[in-house]
Order: structure tokens, then sequence, then C-alpha cells
């Protein structure tokens, strides 16, 4: 414990602090840049050919990948770039993986690399449990799937982007408090301290970085801590200290201190700390207590004094400024005295004012005034204390505590803050106010596919769009993700939040610029009105949020209005969507198949999704695949590509013939741009012909991003997977589609066209229509829905070979097909 007094630690020279800041600007200005440059990847093998192996399954990612052959040239390049992540072989001549990652960790410990092993040998991975223990360390066994690799470097990259984030945001934080010459500490309720600027710590002979967890106690010593604890009791209480007390020095008599002291909430209002502010006023209290004496040491301390004096005669008139007068108003003592002081002056308090200077720069003064003897009459003695830098200060920490860092839009903190004063206005004048929340369609699948930073920068755009929607009095905000909330005050009627409402819609529907492409991200709102929906912002924001379910589940790009009915709705939605998440998580979902068969037998099988709910039994996909398809899930559909071909192995090895399995993909896991990779790799993994899998797609997934849809396509084609195209002739321009994915190998008659086509001569002739296109086409057509012998004969009449219906067999579990397989036969058999 160092025996250093509280007082003694104030009287140091105030200016020191500045030789030698802890933070400098330009290291702030580098964080910001390494917050918004592209990640960077370190990939180290001493093997050309895995360095590219690895460069290919990492291609479909936005950023910058380094390659090094050995330890030394990888840490060269870590001296030179910021990496995000390092992917390092284990097995290395010289210099391997661990010792390497040893001294990338140790070279850059402030902000250390996050690291994936690579090795072949499973016993590796003990050794990097025991010598490199870490949450942002992990290990893969080769050979690896691309996937796992994959979602492990998102993963990762996205740690080590927040970890720079936190560290800008504390930069900042610390920039801003390091240059102001006032002591800063924030204590926690255990009364020891969470952070320190700069001057504090040297006002203590400590570093700020050494104060962090120590205790008040061993930092005051014994004395200052008994005169000071109960003051911080009182803040831990609850209450907001402002005030000047003397403070004992262990040698040199007394010191005066100013401490500004507010307790620190959590969100439900517990008191966890506090933030104190404290300067030193000891040549204030030492001019203050010579103010009864004009003797010539009393306009010594004057004259001398940093803060501004002036005295005023009893008239008001100026008689006398001091040098730091003429320094912080920037005008001789000659231009001051005889003025007139206008200002109203009340004894002993302190009051804010603005400081006018010659230069216009703004200034804000402390002005305090008492009564004094001047050259024999009464008197007023003014001292201004310049806190302009200080107020820029509290000014900064108070935007940076209620504003959105990435936006620059109102937080959650200031939205409601921003909310009750409009909230007695609209009271005043009986009006309506609307609150909306707003949020990206499809925001997901651009943060997963193209990264975290063509996220923030749509979500900077959509801010600004939104902004520019809206008048000047209304109120936006994010509360985070891509959630955004609207307040709409002043209104005459309701339809009026409508008008609002579409302007922003509509805005947003143009396209945005992601990854150099256009792309189109509309978004959804849900409105609520003042007072018909709730008094109160928690209630407000709770119903427009159950409108913007209603209206997402209703198609999105789209608003819509709060009413009752939509709470119940609501409420069972949000149930579904929690059950997903879990099955998502547990892999609660099954498949079952259903035979797709020609006149000679079976030949391939749909691979069609079940919910195995631990509650409700078997749920078809009627019940719950509108939900699921809000959510993300591709892994659900690549799962399902894996159990695919394992079908299609398993049959293939019980009747030594070619068998395929369709699996139906949602637009984003279509879309991916690492689904032909994972694909080639399943298929070769389950050693399969090409021709084992068939990717089943609907008109309505070829509408969006259609550039990469054409890629996945071509190279999927190009394996040769087959590429059928569901539900043909409902919902879109079927033809246009046909001639713009050359693609598609197969067409799937829909089931409604099947039941009914022997209603009238129409159906049939369209029917005929639909079987002639696709065999022009050299397409395959296989008819989905079968369940009569006549509709059989129908379709195979007019030129169908492939079936798929109840005629056969509905769809099962993949553990019933073998006991079902003769009678399948004897059924196909009967047809013909």
């Amino acid at each position: 414990m160092r025996d250093k007094s509280t007082a003694a630690c104030l009287t140091a020279d105030a200016e020191n602090w500045r030789d030698k800041p802890s933070l400098t600007k330009t290291a702030v200005n580098k964080g910001v840049a390494s917050v918004m440059e592209k990640p960077k990847i370190l990939i180290v093998d001493d093997r050309p050919q895995n360095l590219f192996a690895l460069r290919q399954v990492l291609k479909g990612l936005d950023v910058d990948i380094v390659e090094a052959t050995n330890g030394n040239n990888a840490l060269t390049a870590s001296l030179d770039h910021n990496f995000g992540l390092a992917i390092l072989d284990v097995m290395m001549p010289g210099m391997d993986g661990y010792e390497l990652a040893t001294h990338l960790r140790g070279a850059n410990s402030s902000l250390s690399i996050p690291i994936i092993f690579l090795s072949a040998n499973k016993a590796d991975e003990q050794r990097m449990f025991n010598e490199h223990n870490a949450f942002d360390i992990d290990y893969i066994v080769k050979p690896y799937l691309p996937k796992v690799l994959i979602a492990k470097v998102l993963q990762f990259l996205e740690i080590d982007q927040c970890r720079k984030e936190k560290l800008l945001h504390e930069q900042q934080l610390q920039f801003v408090t390091d240059h102001v010459p006032v002591m800063i500490a924030h204590i926690d309720k255990e009364k020891r301290y969470v952070f320190v600027n700069h001057y504090y710590a040297k006002c203590y002979d400590y570093k700020a970085k050494d104060m962090i967890g120590m205790h008040t106690r061993d930092v005051f010593g014994v004395s200052g801590f008994i005169q000071l604890e109960p003051y911080m009791d009182m803040v831990l209480e609850g209450e907001t200290l402002d005030f000047d007390m003397a403070v004992s020095k262990s040698s040199k008599g007394i010191t005066h201190i100013h401490l500004n002291v507010v307790p620190n909430f959590d969100e439900s209002g517990r008191v966890q700390g506090f933030l104190a502010a404290i300067t030193d006023i000891t040549a204030r209290s030492k001019v203050e207590k010579a103010l009864s004496d004009t003797s010539a040491s009393f306009r010594e301390i004057v004259a001398r004094s940093v803060d501004a004096i002036i005295v005023l005669c009893e008239e008001g008139n100026v008689e006398y400024v001091n040098a730091s007068a003429e320094i912080i108003f920037q005008r001789s003592a000659e231009n001051f005295v005889g003025e007139h002081f206008g200002l109203p002056l009340i004894d002993s308090e302190f009051t804010e004012v603005d400081i006018f200077r010659q230069d216009k720069a703004p200034g804000i003064g402390e002005l305090h005034c008492v009564k004094c003897f001047w050259n024999g009459q009464a008197a007023k003695l003014i001292m201004v204390s310049d806190i302009t830098e200080r107020k820029q200060a509290e000014l900064k920490m108070i935007y940076l505590a209620h504003t959105d860092p990435l936006t620059g839009l109102a937080n959650r903190t200031l939205l409601f803050e921003q909310f009750t004063d409009e909230l007695k206005r609209v009271k005043r004048t009986g009006k309506y106010m609307a609150v909306m929340m707003l949020d990206l369609d499809k925001f997901k699948l651009i943060n997963d596919t193209h990264g975290h930073k063509a996220g923030d920068n749509v979500l900077v755009e959509s801010a600004q769009r939104i902004k520019d929607s809206l008048r000047e009095t209304d109120i936006v905000a994010r509360l985070g993700g891509d959630e955004f909330v609207v307040v709409v005050n002043n209104l005459d009627t309701i339809e009026a939040a409508m008008a609002v409402a579409e302007k922003i819609t509509l805005r947003m529907q143009s396209p945005f610029i992601v990854a150099n492409n256009e792309c189109s991200i509309t978004a959804s709102c849900g409105i609520a009105i003042f007072p018909k929906d709730g008094l109160t912002l928690d209630d407000l924001l709770a119903n427009a949020d159950a409108a913007l379910l209603r209206g997402k589940s209703e198609g999105r790009n789209q608003f819509q209005f709060f009413d009752e009915s939509i709470h119940q709705l609501t409420l069972e939605a949000r149930e579904l969507d929690k059950d997903l998440k879990i099955a998502i998580k547990e892999k609660q979902f099954v498949l079952y198949f259903q035979p797709q068969f020609d006149a000679n037998g079976i030949i391939g099988a749909e691979a069609l999704l079940r919910w195995n709910h631990p509650k409700r039994g078997l749920l078809y996909p009627g019940s719950f695949l509108s939900a699921l398809s809000k959510m993300d899930f591709r892994e659900v559909e690549l799962w399902a590509i894996t159990q695919g071909l394992a079908m299609a192995k398993a049959w293939q090895l019980r009747h030594q013939r070619k068998f395929y399995v369709a699996v139906n993909l949602s637009a984003p896991t279509l879309q991916d741009p690492r689904l032909p990779a994972y694909v080639n790799e399943q298929i070769e993994y389950a050693g399969l012909s090409y021709d084992s899998l068939e990717i089943e797609i609907t008109e309505g997934m070829l509408v969006s991003n259609v550039i990469e849809t054409s890629k996945n396509l071509t190279l999927l084609s190009e394996m040769g997977v087959g590429i059928a195209l569901d539900d043909f002739g409902v919902g879109y321009s079927s033809m246009v589609y046909l001639l713009k994915y050359p693609q598609i190998s197969k067409l799937k008659i829909d089931c409604e066209f099947v039941w009914e086509m022997e209603k009238n001569s129409r159906n049939l002739a369209i029917l005929q229509s639909i079987i002639d296109l696709g065999h022009s086409l050299e397409m395959r057509i296989i008819a989905e829905g079968v369940e009569t012998m006549r509709q059989f004969e129908l379709l195979s009449l007019y030129g169908c070979k492939h079936f798929q219906g109840y005629l056969v067999s509905p769809a099962i579990a993949a553990n019933n097909w073998q006991a079902q397989e003769q009678q399948w036969h004897k059924t196909i058999a009967a047809l013909t």
C-alpha cells in the first residue's frame, strides 16, 4: 500500500499530465481504421497444395488472405498486418504451429490473434488444450469439412471484430478523458477502481492500467480513506454530490478540491458504483480566504490566479481585471475598466456563463461572486474559471452514452428520454403519436453471406434513408441488430401515420450496393398508435413489434397496424419461433422419403422434412415451414443433402443400380457461394456419382439475387447434379425462367394440374402443352400427386414417364423403405 494522501496528489502540477498522454489521437485514428478495414486472415502451411486448398475454401468470404510457408515468414507478416485470424498447420519443419502461436499472441498481447490449428494427428488436440486453452483458439482435425472450417472462421472473425470495436470505444473514451485537466474515476460498489484517466493516475504516481481493480483504501491511505468513505457511502445510496471540501495533507496543511460525484445505475435501477470528477480549487480558495484583506499579498494572489478575476464597484462598473481575465476573454485591461458588468450577480453561488472571445471561439465559464473591500471601498469580486474543455468532455461522454456508435442514431436510453418529452406535448395538444418498429428483410442473409462489415454498411445506409423520410421533429433510434424505432409526433389523424410508413418502406425498396453488387433489402414495419394501442413506450413498442411480426408473416416489405387480433397470433408465433430454434439446435428434424417411379420400378425419392416435436409429435411442413423459412436454417438443408445421399447409397448397395434423391432447397441456401463446394464434398465422401443428387427449386427462388443463383446452378449442373423446377406453372412466368436458367434439367408438374386435369378438355390441353414443352427442351418430366390408375394412364398417354404420389406410396421413414419395396414393385408391375 502506498501511503500518499489525496491532498498531496491533488496539488500536483496540473500541466505536467499533458506532456505524456496515455493515448494519442493517431492511436485512436489507427483504431478506427482497424475496425473499418476488411478482415485479414493469415494461413500458414509448409505445403503449397494445402495453402491452395485453404484459399479455395475461404475464397467466398469477403476477406484478405496472406500466406506464409513457415513460422519466420508468418511472424514477419504479422508485423505488417493486423490479422483478424490465423490458421496454422501444426506439423511444420523448424517452428511448428504451437510455437508460432505462442510468438504471435505474445507479440500482440493487447489484441491477441484468434487461432485455428489444423492437424491430421488427433493426439495433437490434447497438447493444444494444455498449451493454448482460450476461447478464441480452436483445433480442427484433417481431413476437415469446409463448412466446419468456414463456420469457425466466421465465428472467430466476429469475435475479433467485437474485440476491436470494444477496444476502439475504450480508446475513444480514454482519449477524451485523458485530455481534460480533471481527475476522472469510475469506482464500483466495492469501492474498487473500474477506470481512471491519465491525470488521476499521475496524481497518485500510478499508471492508469495498474489502478484498475485496486481498492480506494490502498490509494487514499488510511487517513484519506476515513475522510472520504462517508461521501462514497452516500453516493452508493443513490445521492449525487457536488461540493467543495478541504482535505488534509500529510505535511503541508490543507488543500481544497471540488467534487462532482454521480451514482452509476444498472438497467434495473440498482447502484453499481459511481463516477467522480475532481478539480483542484486550492488557488481559488486562497483568493476567497484573502478577500477581506486588500494588502499587497492579496493583490498578488489575485494577479497570479489562473482564474479570471474582475473587481466591480458598488455601481457594477469594472475597476480591475487580472492577467488571466485578459487571456480568457481576449480583451485588454483598458477595454474592461469602466465598463458596466451587465450580468445579475448572486453572492456565493456558482453560475455557468458563456465566454465571448475576440476570435469567436465558443467558451464556457464558471462564475463565482463574493463581497470584498477594494481600495478601502465595498466591492464585488468575480472569479471566472474557464471550464470549456471540461464541458466539452462532459458533452462528449453524454453523447457516447446516448447514441448508437455505428449509425449515430439515438439508442434505447435517449429514445425513452425523447419519448417522455414528446408524450408531454401530445397530452397537451390531444393529437396522436405513432410508434413504428422496423426491421430489414433478408438482413441476416446479407450478414451471413457477405460478412459483418457489409452488414454494418447496410445499417448505416438504412439509418440515413429512414432519417431522410422523416421531419426534424420526429424521433428515430436503433435498438440493436437491424431493429429501428421511429416515433412520429403531432399527428392529426391515425391515417397520417400510414403516409409516413409508406414513405419509409418505399425509400427502402431502392437497391443497396453490397460487395459491389446491387441487392434488394426491403423493410417491414409495425405501427402502434398512442393512446389507442398503449400509454407507455414499453406497451407501444411491444404492440408495434407484434404488428411487425404479423406483417412479416404476410409477405414482408409492408407495414401493419396493431389490433387486438394480432396479440394472440403473436403469442403463438413467438412460441413456434422459440420451439423452432430449439429444434434446429437439438436436431429434432427427420427426413421422410417418397418414391419416384417409372414403368420399370423405383428410380429415386424426394426427401421431405418432418419435425419430431417433443410435445406435439410428428409435424408436417404445413404447420411450421413458413416460420422456419424466416430463420437461417441452411444448416438443416445441408444436413438433408447429407442424409439424402446416405439414403441413395444404401439403395444402390442393396439393388446395384442407379438411384437418386431429390432435396428441396430454400433461396438462402441456393444462393450461398459455399453450396457447390459442400455438395461436391458430400458426394465424394458418399462415393456416389453426381447424378445421385437432384436439387429441387421453386420458380419464386429464381426472382432474387439472379447472379449468385445462376452461378451456383451452373456449377452444380456442370458437376452432373440434377436441377428440377418444382410446382411448374404456378406463381411466376414459368416460360421466362426456363429460358433464363438453361441449367434446369427436369420439370415437376404441379399436383394441382394432375388433380384437375380430368375436369375438362382445356385442362388436358394445358397438361399436354407442358409435357410437349419439356420434351422439346430435352427435359425430363415428372408428375407429382398421382393418386389413381386413371391419372397414371392419362399422363402416360400424353408422354409423361416419371411419377410420384400416393398411387405407389406416401413419404415414409428411411428405415421402413426396405419392408415396402416388394409391395411397391407389385403395384408398379400391375400398372403396366
